[in-house]
């Protein structure tokens, strides 16, 4: 199993969050939703070798 902690993948450089990432500052919309795809690309690739790319 792996964890990957990505929160501060969704921060802004001074620690908070925005709506613009997550309009109910709980939820991402498809910006955030890209982030932690983004965030986690490499796990994919390195774990499912030959998976599809996003």
């Amino acid at each position: 199993m792996t964890f990957l902690d990505i929160g501060a993948k969704f921060l802004q450089p001074d620690g908070t969050l925005t709506r613009d990432i997550m309009p109910d500052l709980l939820h991402p919309n498809e910006k955030g939703y890209q982030i932690w795809a983004d965030a986690i690309q490499a796990e994919i690739e390195k774990t499912f070798p030959g998976a599809p790319k996003g």
